[in-house]
């Protein structure tokens, strides 16, 4: 394991500004609590673009939930609806016959991450025992309890969660940012442009941690892309905020925020 003492970018120990029988008790946890625990202290929600890049979080796509209509590219950032079916290997996370596909990672904490769209999506997020067949309530994003989604086509906007659907006004855009801040059941879409532009905001209670995914609808050669995003780092006297995401077959915590990114390995 690494270090127990986590440094900031000016080498101030973390503990030194969370209590330290605080971080103790988080971090002797069991991994699976321990990801959920991991907390926020001082924490106001971002306005502006470069406020919500402290946040900012690395995705990459899962191939082993991808529909063998989609076909991942750019270190499986990118997924792209395609009109042959790919032969793939028969797993038990894959989406069928529903063309969407979940990241590697869940994501708890805050986090914030952006993603370019053409045709017709759903920008969504889910959590992990989402059913991967069956009908389209069992399944698809944003109709079950299991699911939030963002539909995007031509510069409109539907919200969809347990089959209700809101329709959005809103700037037309091809780049949606999305935030989370899991602890306080926060969840925004935001058209983003010069400015950030609010779509929808979701005030609930998370359970589980969220998995980003996306479903592409109709037309052949549909995209969406996470995008590549720069940390921004905010001094040390204005909060202290952790990004953490975990496996269920890797159990770890990757820390992210105002501190240089560390990982480390559950008890």
């Amino acid at each position: 394991m690494n270090s127990g003492v986590l440094k900031s970018e000016s080498d101030t120990p973390v503990s030194s500004l969370i209590s330290p029988l605080h971080l103790i008790a988080i971090l002797s946890e069991e991994p699976a609590n321990t990801c959920q625990k991991m907390t926020q202290v001082d924490l106001k929600e971002p306005v502006t673009r470069h406020e919500f890049l402290k946040y900012a979080c690395q995705i990459t796509l899962d191939p082993k939930t991808a529909n063998p209509y989609l076909s991942l590219s750019m270190s499986n950032r990118k997924a792209t609806l395609t009109q042959v079916e790919h032969l793939v290997s028969i797993h038990p996370k894959r989406f069928l016959p529903w063309w969407q596909v979940m990241s590697s990672d869940g994501l708890t904490g805050c986090c914030y991450w952006e993603v370019k769209w053409s045709g017709k999506v759903l920008i969504a997020v889910a959590y992990n025992d989402i059913c991967r067949t069956g009908n389209r309530t069992e399944c698809g994003f944003g109709n079950n309890e299991k699911s939030w989604a963002l539909e995007c086509e031509n510069g409109s906007y539907v919200f969809r969660h347990n089959s209700i659907s809101t329709l959005i006004s809103g700037p037309q855009s091809s780049r949606v940012g999305v935030y989370l801040d899991h602890i306080a059941g926060i969840l925004s879409f935001y058209s983003v442009t010069e400015t950030m532009n609010l779509l929808h905001r979701v005030q609930t209670r998370f359970t589980q941690p969220l998995y980003p995914g996306f479903w592409l609808s109709a037309f052949v050669g549909d995209t969406v892309e996470l995008c590549k995003l720069k940390l921004s780092f905010l001094p040390l006297s204005k909060t202290v905020q952790f990004c953490v995401t975990c496996t269920a077959e890797e159990p770890h915590l990757r820390v992210m925020g105002i501190f240089k990114v560390v990982q480390l390995s559950c008890p």
